[in-house]
């Protein structure tokens, strides 16, 4: 919205300045956020780095929040009104919930509790998922830690459904499918209590509401909570608005500067020695997944950013499993990672360093929420301009 260039700071060494900053914006509008990036640079050629060489940088939120209210805090998008969308056809078959829009139709599946087929304009959108995901492939520091994954059995939990009910609503602008069932382990007692709520608009929009009560005392620290669904090969462009443009962690994100930044699926994967958690991005506002050709999938958090977004061409299973990077064999699509939080990594230099407890997350009762939006070629110029979400809609059975 604006730039500029501050003149010469002359602040000796240890002493500290008041700086103004000008600016000519009077006013900001309501909804969204807005960011002040400062980034100071050297003006002139050193024995240590070239003119123009950063030194240091910082996002600071704008307005500045005064010292007793905290954080600043945005003000939330205006929302789509589910009445201006397209009127859906709804048709339920045995095992089967078809739903069918002017661009889209989806499948949702009765006897796994989630979306069994869905495209848009004809070109599928997922090969898998989304599912509830709890697993990541342990990293180095989670070297004690995985073993009480493990023994949990977090490594191989299942959904189990136990009943799923469907309505049509808003004038049957909107599609609510409402899955209750268990994570467990086959053969022991289940862990957790799980909801979905999947509301399908006739935009073409899909958000899942998810709820997780743990059924199990003494169950330890998650690795992460979220969804994780998978995209066919074509999708091999990464675009996301959060942190970057490295890999950012809720331990180890402070170094990522908030942007808008695009790359490739494979471009995110970081060899490391062992394989193992890597690639994810923080603070993500919107990710997108997408072919060559504009074709994609919007993922955006719903009343608050997501924790963590992520694409793999491995499998968290796979990556688990290997020793090496030649055990690693491509998915021939891509692994998405939809996170509302994931465990920190553990951040010393060298040697053994478990997660500190702030990063660390309980198994509580939790409740998240991702809006998931298909779009095509020229439909969307850039991410950033599908922010606005549907209009959210009760659950009411009885409607």
């Amino acid at each position: 919205m604006e730039e500029g260039e501050l003149p010469p700071l002359r602040i000796p060494p240890g002493c500290e300045e008041n700086v103004m900053i000008p600016h000519k914006i009077k006013r900001l509008e309501d909804g969204g956020e807005y960011w002040l990036h400062i980034s100071f640079t050297l003006r002139e050629r050193t024995l240590w780095a070239q003119a123009g060489h950063e030194v240091a940088w910082a996002d600071l939120p704008f307005p500045l929040p005064l010292p007793e209210s905290g954080s600043a805090s945005a003000s939330a998008y205006p929302v789509v009104r589910v009445q201006t969308m397209d009127a859906l056809e709804m048709q339920e078959n045995g095992r089967f919930i078809s739903v069918t829009g002017e661009h889209f139709t989806l499948s949702f599946d009765k006897l796994n509790g989630g979306i069994a087929a869905w495209s848009y304009r004809g070109e599928p959108l997922l090969t898998a998922g989304p599912q509830i995901n709890l697993w990541r492939a342990p990293a180095d520091n989670d070297v004690h830690l995985a073993k009480r994954w493990r023994e949990a059995g977090y490594h191989e939990l299942e959904a189990f459904v136990r009943d799923i009910a469907v309505r049509s609503a808003a004038g049957g602008k909107a599609v609510q499918i409402k899955a209750n069932g268990i994570l467990g382990v086959k053969g022991t007692r289940p862990l957790f209590e799980a909801a979905q709520l999947y509301t399908i608009y006739g935009s073409g929009d899909v958000t899942i509401e998810t709820s997780l009560i743990p059924a199990k005392e003494g169950l330890p620290p998650l690795p992460r909570v979220g969804l994780r669904l998978r995209v066919p090969e074509r999708f091999e462009r990464f675009s996301w608005f959060g942190r970057g443009p490295h890999e950012c962690y809720a331990d180890r994100k402070e170094s990522g500067k908030l942007g808008l930044y695009e790359g490739t699926a494979a471009e995110q994967f970081v060899p490391y020695i062992k394989p193992q958690e890597n690639g994810s991005k923080a603070d993500v506002r919107l990710a997108a997944t997408s072919d060559p050709n504009g074709t994609g999938l919007i993922i955006s958090g719903i009343g608050s950013p997501l924790g963590q977004v992520g694409v793999q061409q491995y499998s968290a299973q796979a990556l688990s499993r290997a020793k090496h990077l030649s055990d690693l064999s491509p998915l021939g699509e891509y692994e998405v990672s939809v996170d509302m939080r994931q465990s920190g990594i553990g951040n010393h230099s060298c040697g053994y360093a478990p997660t500190l407890p702030a990063y660390l997350i309980a198994p509580e009762p939790t409740v998240f929420a991702v809006r998931l939006k298909p779009y095509a070629a020229g439909e969307c110029g850039s991410i950033l301009e599908s922010r606005l979400l549907p209009e959210p809609i009760p659950w009411h059975h009885s409607d």
